[in-house]
């Protein structure tokens, strides 16, 4: 009688543990994220190509609405865009969170045989997040998605003319971003990389944290 109590007070001990720390991780179920990326700006890019093709006196009128005249676009770009981001995640499938991000573009002119830089577009976007994971592996380790943002950018320009009439300006735009592919890779702690288009870079590098 004492051996068959014993032995059933065993099965109960056994039902009533815990789960070991291998089990524990197939079930842990992560909600929330936190996101720090850079990316490629776009907006750089194509100053720089817009400075190869044109060569010649640019009425930047046509551009942000100031008028410079006989001075030549020389050169410019942007060191990329640096994004923070929080999401949280409903269920396997989907994810919504908001995300920002800041880009400063500058641009050279060139007037007579000296070369300067009084034009700066700094560019802050704030952005409501929406992402689709089409594929998960059951231990959550690698992810491809795609996701979708929309909000607004403050346009900051400042312009240095060497006078009193230096020209400050900010102007709301839409801001957009589409990412047509995702690829994650880690659990709670994942690096990433996203291929798209739009205010957050066309090729994004980052981390994310999960809790």
């Amino acid at each position: 009688m004492k051996k068959s109590f014993l032995v059933l007070l065993s099965l109960v001990c056994l039902l009533l543990a815990p789960p070991s720390w291998a089990q524990q991780q197939k079930t842990v179920q992560y909600h929330h994220e936190i996101s720090s990326s850079y990316g490629m700006s776009l907006l750089g890019l194509m100053f720089d190509k817009a400075v190869e093709k044109i060569g010649s006196t640019v009425d930047l009128g046509e551009l942000i609405g100031v008028r410079i005249d006989d001075i030549d676009l020389k050169g410019g770009g942007s060191k990329g865009v640096v994004n923070l981001g929080y999401a949280y995640q409903i269920n396997k499938r989907f994810q919504f969170g908001i995300s920002g991000g800041f880009n400063r573009v500058s641009i050279k002119f060139l007037e007579g045989e000296e070369s300067f830089s009084p034009l700066k577009v700094d560019l802050y976007s704030i952005m409501g997040t929406a992402q689709v994971n089409w594929f998960r592996t059951r231990d959550d380790r690698l992810g491809i998605y795609s996701k979708l943002g929309a909000g607004v950018m403050l346009l900051n320009i400042g312009l240095d003319v060497g006078s009193e009439e230096d020209i400050r300006d900010t102007r709301p735009f839409f801001s957009p971003h589409l990412t047509l592919l995702g690829l994650e890779v880690g659990r709670g702690f994942r690096g990433f990389l996203e291929l798209g288009a739009g205010m957050q870079g066309l090729v994004q590098v980052g981390i994310k944290a999960r809790f």
